[in-house]
């Protein structure tokens, strides 16, 4: 389960830097979203216009490696 894994990784960790391995630090933050979603504002921007644009970024990325691959 997530507690198993993150033992072994975190064992995994210290044993790097036991090692002598140069490892960031593990960045953990008790953090908890204080705002319930129903009272979280309202997107301020055009969701789908975005969608849009996310879509456009892709198929353009999608062809050039397709062209890069030629």
């Amino acid at each position: 389960g997530p507690h198993r894994a993150a033992r072994i990784l975190r064992s995994t960790l210290e044993h790097g830097e036991r090692a002598g391995l140069g490892l960031p630090p593990l960045l953990e933050s008790e953090y908890v979203n204080t705002i319930p979603t129903a009272a979280e504002p309202d997107y301020p921007g055009d969701e789908e216009m975005e969608r849009r644009i996310t879509a456009y970024n892709r198929w353009n990325a999608a062809a050039m490696v397709t062209r890069g691959s030629a």
